[in-house]
């Protein structure tokens, strides 16, 4: 980025305080070498900070004024509440969702753990109990009987396609 001389002059104060970037202050700077009105601005703006100091120096007192040091006091305390406040806010959602977490994973374990003594055992009105079943597969399946899917045949198990009806003990 180039300066234009106009641009120099609306970025006077933050050249002086260093409020520019790197790169921008160097462009600042090397315009400056280039052109002669800049630099005489600049000398005129360094006369007047060299004129600040030495007001300040003469100025034995070096305290802030009240009102000055009352302000800064009250932005310091007030950004300070302001991050407490976040924080608390940030550890409750998080102990909330650690919180849902475990709720979520126990209920998920409990009905896992409910239903691991159903896996193997046939559910009653399931199909292959009803007498429709067994009027399309008479003898198919016995009465009492368990349907296995995946079971491998046994002696004494009838098959049905690749279903295994087991006779009950």
């Amino acid at each position: 980025m180039k300066f234009t001389c106009d641009e120099i002059q609306s970025r006077w104060p933050e050249y002086v305080y260093r409020e520019l970037t790197e790169h921008e202050q160097a462009e600042f700077v090397r315009h400056l070498e280039r052109c002669p009105a800049c630099r005489a601005e600049e000398a005129k703006w360094r006369g007047l900070l060299a004129r600040f100091d030495g007001l300040a120096a003469a100025d034995d007192s070096a305290e802030a004024p009240a009102e000055l040091v009352f302000r800064v006091k009250r932005q310091i305390r007030l950004y300070e509440d302001w991050t407490r406040q976040n924080w608390a806010a940030i550890r409750n959602w998080a102990a909330s969702v650690a919180a849902s977490c475990l709720i979520v994973f126990f209920a998920a374990w409990a009905l896992v753990d409910r239903l691991q003594p159903l896996a193997g055992r046939a559910l009653p009105g399931a199909a292959h109990e009803s007498p429709l079943y067994r009027g399309i597969y008479p003898g198919g399946v016995m009465p009492g009987g368990v349907l296995s899917l995946d079971a491998a045949p046994r002696a004494g198990d009838r098959s049905i396609g690749s279903a295994t009806a087991r006779p009950s003990s």
